[in-house]
Parts: structure tokens; C-alpha cells; sequence
């Protein structure tokens, strides 16, 4: 076995590990330790991987906005002189609860809870270790880590139908919500999991209708396992429940049809292409997705959403993100911060652990300099996407990898996905993928000439067969 295919398979067991953990099967501490002595592991050796320099401009300004965000947290938690921190919006109620007990601390840090700062800052290493180990794979050697997010998500879906159609007493009920057994694969929500299947939906699409093999017979075989997969993938996805889950994966599926039919050269068979039969197949996986996903979407007609708490939270939410401008309460504050804005007239039983929306809560916890940074981000995400959809020579992994990406931000603004430290790494993957320019060489061909590439060699096709010549 090569070093490419080792590393490669040290990714997909990574990925494995934190799936499977994903629905708190350990005690938190022991979560966080092995979570992050792993990702620190691969880490260091994608970094060393690295060592002759990064592959391209792109992932150089992802590096830049990454330490960007990084600093924003480390600034959180470093004490700042009473002088300061006392007077930063939202924070005299501080004085006078230190007053009352009889303390007066002279240097504070900005954030309110700063343990839950510090964990902060951990808990990113899944997606930044992902990020890192997959630009150091040469994009020839991605198949393998594609299988290991179809493997793992085939799985999860597998146990999710499982614990649908188990009695109560089944192996496989490992969580329950309101009494109730949660389809939810190996994670604590029915969201997780969708989120986990409708990511692995254009990877699936991509591996096996990009990827054919040239035998007609291997064609078929190859083709019906891949639409096999995806049924499964969409069926988990309804056996979750999840609506967004329902809307987004249907939303992935059409997307996928963009990304195939717009996937050329060596990556695609024209051939299959005309004949229409990934259309066909589509239409057809249009219909099965209705039938598999009418429970999640049945939802929607059971629910009042007029009266779904989510816009007591966001309301609240963005009360309190104003309330703690410019600089934010701290990430990982979001319960006090968010308690202290409550209206005693909307409480509910259960409290509020997370603001239902990613976006909104990174506002109330990194204030203005958050705000900066996740521009700088969609700007990135925006050229690179831009560049991706443009070459037609683009590996069609890198458009699948900006079609889950998109799924997820989308679904941020709903709930809280990337809080997940299996989404969180699958979602430094899919960005490690865009980063990576995988399309056409920038030198233009000679006339008659036509180059693919692969790895760090161009292949230039002549009348007389094809010569190999090392790029400068």
C-alpha cells in the first residue's frame, strides 16, 4: 500500500471516529480527548505533508481568513485590565455580582464564560484537521475518502431505517426524544444525521455517474449500485424526519444533475450523457424522494409555524447580539448571554442551549470581528464557487464538495449542524476540495494539442500518443 493510499484510509477512519462518537456514546471529556488528540495527529502529519508549500492561492487565503477566525477566538479569552472589560457593553451586571460576593477582580477576559471559550477553540480542530489532511492528497487519491462519506452515510441510514422499524426494545435505539425513539443513526438529532445523508448525495451521484467504468456490463452494474445508494441515502433521510433534511436533499439531487451534466472530458462520458439516462434516473429518484421523505414532510402540515419557538429564539437572539456589540459575549456563551435576555412570559420546560441558527449565534458571540471574518469567507466561498462551476475541466468532486457546502450554511441558518464535530470535519473537507485547483492547466494548449491533468504532470495528447512533461 502507498503512502496516498495509507493517508488517505487514516482520513476515512478519522471521519469514522467521529461519526460514530457523534451521538455522545462517550463521556464528554473522554469525546473531547479522543476527538482531539486524533485531529491534532492528522493535523501535524497533513502539515508535514504540506511542508514544500500549499497547493495554490486559494487555500493560502482560506489559511489567512482560517488564522483570521482563530485569532478572534484566542482574543476572547485574554485578560484584559479592569479599565477595560468593565465597561464593555452588557457587562456591568459583572461588577456588581462580583461586588455582592465580596471580589473585585482586577483583570477580566472579554468572553463571559471563558472555559466554554477555550473548548471553543478545540472544537474546531475536527474541520481544520480535515481541511489541512485532504489538500495534502493529491485529488487522484480523493476516491478513496469520497467512499469512506458514502460508506459511513450508507450506514447511517441503514441504522436509521433500522431503528424506524425496530420494536422498542431494539438494538439500535440509542436515543429517545420526548419518550420517544429518535431515527437518528449514530447521532443525538434527527438534523445531524439528515445533514450527514444529504452531504454524501452529490459525492454519490459524482463517484459513480463521473466515474464510470468502460465496460458496458461494469457500466450497469456500476450505475445501478450507485442509484441504489442514493435511494438508501434519500430513504434515511425521510426515516429522520427531518423537513430541512427533506428540502435539502431533494435540493442536492437537482444540484447533482447540474454537476454531471456540466462535468466534461475525462471525468464524464458523453456517450451516457446524451442518451439521457441520468435524467431518466433522476425523474425517477424525483419520484421515490416524494414517497421516502413524506413523513418529514408531513411535518410541516402538523406544525404551526407561526408558533414555532425557533422565532422566540432568533428574536431573542438577536437582542441579545445587539445588547453585546461590537466585540460579542464570547463563544461558547451563548446560554448566559442568551438568559439574560429571556422574556419570562415565552419560557419553555427545556432551555435554550444553542440559537437555532449558526449565523446568528456566531454574531452574538464574536461581535464585529466575527462579522468581518465571516465576510472575508463568503467572498472566498463565492470566487471559489465562481471558478469551480466556470472551468468545465473542473474535478466534479470539487462541485460536489460546493454543493454539500452550500446544504449545510443553508441549513445554519435553521439550526446548528456544524456544531457537530463529524459535520464540522466533512465540512473542512468539502472546503479542502474547493481549495484545491483540480481543473484545466493554466497554460493554454498548443493547437492540436490537449491537456489533462493529473497530479502534478500534463499530459499533452498528440497524433502520435501521449507524452508526459512535468509542470514548471
Amino acid at each position: 500500500m502507498t503512502k496516498e493510499a495509507a493517508f488517505s484510509l487514516a482520513i476515512c477512519f478519522f471521519l469514522a471516529v467521529v461519526v460514530v462518537t457523534g451521538g455522545h456514546f462517550l463521556k464528554p471529556e473522554n469525546r473531547v480527548l479522543l476527538l482531539s488528540v486524533m485531529a491534532l495527529g492528522l493535523l501535524l502529519v497533513a502539515s508535514w505533508r504540506l511542508r514544500g508549500g500549499l497547493p495554490g492561492r486559494a487555500a493560502g487565503w482560506a489559511l489567512i481568513i482560517l488564522a483570521a477566525g482563530v485569532a478572534v477566538m484566542v482574543a476572547q479569552i485574554v485578560p484584559l485590565p479592569k479599565q477595560i472589560w468593565a465597561y464593555l457593553p452588557s457587562r456591568t451586571f459583572l461588577t456588581k455580582d462580583f461586588a455582592s460576593i465580596g471580589l473585585d477582580p482586577n483583570w477580566m477576559p472579554l468572553s463571559l464564560s471563558p472555559f466554554e471559550s477555550r473548548q471553543a477553540i478545540i472544537a474546531i480542530l475536527p474541520g481544520v484537521a480535515s481541511f489541512f489532511a485532504i489538500i495534502s492528497v493529491p485529488h487522484k487519491r480523493w476516491d478513496w475518502v469520497v467512499a469512506g462519506i458514502i460508506v459511513l452515510a450508507i450506514v447511517g441510514a441503514l441504522v436509521a431505517l433500522a431503528q424506524t422499524f425496530q420494536g422498542p426494545n431494539g438494538i439500535f435505539n440509542f436515543f429517545e426524544e420526548q419518550g420517544q425513539v429518535t431515527a437518528s443513526g449514530f447521532f443525538a438529532n434527527r438534523n445531524f444525521l439528515a445533514a450527514q445523508l444529504y452531504v454524501a448525495v452529490p459525492f454519490a451521484i459524482v463517484l459513480t455517474f463521473c466515474r464510470l467504468p468502460e465496460r458496458s456490463m461494469s457500466r450497469i452494474v456500476w450505475g445501478f449500485l450507485g442509484l441504489l445508494t442514493v435511494l438508501v441515502l434519500v430513504a434515511g433521510v425521510g426515516a429522520s424526519g427531518s423537513r430541512m433534511g427533506a428540502i435539502l436533499v431533494v435540493a442536492a439531487l437537482l444540484c447533482s444533475l447540474v454537476v454531471y451534466l456540466t462535468s466534461q472530458s475525462r471525468w464524464s462520458q458523453p456517450g451516457l450523457k446524451r442518451s439521457g439516462f441520468f435524467i431518466a434516473v433522476l425523474f425517477v429518484g424525483g419520484v421515490v424522494v416524494a414517497q421516502l421523505c413524506f413523513v418529514a414532510l408531513l411535518r410541516f402540515s402538523q406544525t404551526d409555524l407561526s408558533t414555532d419557538y425557533r422565532g422566540v429564539m432568533h428574536a431573542t437572539s438577536w437582542k441579545a447580539a445587539l445588547a453585546f456589540l461590537p466585540f460579542g459575549s464570547g463563544f461558547g456563551s451563548f446560554v448566559p448571554a442568551y438568559q439574560l435576555f429571556e422574556n419570562p412570559d415565552s419560557l419553555i420546560a427545556a432551555y435554550v442551549n444553542h440559537a437555532h441558527s449558526d449565523w446568528l449565534e456566531l454574531v452574538l458571540e464574536g461581535g464585529f470581528p466575527i462579522v468581518i471574518v465571516l465576510a472575508g469567507f463568503c467572498v472566498w466561498l463565492a470566487t471559489r464557487m465562481l471558478l469551480i462551476w466556470r472551468d468545465k475541466d473542473a474535478n466534479p468532486y470539487a462541485k460536489a464538495a460546493s454543493v454539500a457546502v452550500m446544504m449545510l450554511l443553508i441549513h445554519s441558518y435553521q439550526d446548528y449542524p456544524l456544531r457537530a464535530p463529524a459535520l464540522l470535519a466533512m465540512f473542512g473537507l468539502c472546503l479542502g476540495m474547493m481549495a484545491v485547483q483540480t481543473g484545466r492547466s493554466k497554460t493554454q494548449p498548443t493547437v492540436g494539442t490537449q491537456n489533462f491533468l493529473e497530479g502534478d504532470v500534463v499530459f499533452k495528447s498528440r497524433p502520435g500518443g501521449f507524452s508526459g512533461v512535468r509542470k514548471s
